[in-house]
């Protein structure tokens, strides 16, 4: 499965504000776009805001979202090194002990457990701990397989 690493650019300066992996840029653009983001979503409000708009550009293409996830972390680490002002650096998505499992296909009997601890009423944040997983992308599969609803 192909994965993208992506920058997001400032056009009125031409620095990058962003660094992002996704699996599909011109829906994950749409989304950055819309607010939905919690990393870019004030910066990107601000620059519509008055009439600008990012310019995404893809970085490298990848064979995984593992490698992906490897590149994006390099850059974002970099950036952080530098002391550069991106979002990343705020909201970014190092990866930490307790999301080992980031960017990685979530197998039958993980689904089944998140389910299944979602049930029990465990919070999303609890869930993710679990299973060593961003909050968001539990949501986004518990919501996928019906678990929840919109």
């Amino acid at each position: 499965m192909t994965a993208y690493v992506y920058e997001l650019i400032d056009p009125m300066n031409g620095e990058r504000f962003y660094v992002g992996m996704t699996l599909n840029p011109e829906k994950r653009l749409k989304k950055h776009m819309k607010g939905g983001s919690t990393g870019t979503e004030g910066f990107i409000s601000n620059m519509q805001s008055k009439g600008i708009e990012p310019v995404m550009r893809v970085l490298a293409e990848c064979p995984t979202p593992e490698i992906a996830v490897e590149i994006e972390q390099a850059l974002i680490h970099s950036d952080r090194r530098r002391k550069l002002p991106t979002c990343n650096n705020r909201y970014g998505r190092i990866l930490t002990p307790e999301k080992k499992n980031h960017g990685k296909a979530w197998s039958k009997e993980e689904l089944e457990l998140a389910i299944r601890l979602k049930d029990e009423g465990q919070s999303m944040r609890q869930i993710a701990k679990t299973l060593g997983r961003a909050s968001g992308a539990v949501k986004k599969h518990l919501k996928k397989r019906g678990a929840i609803a919109d």
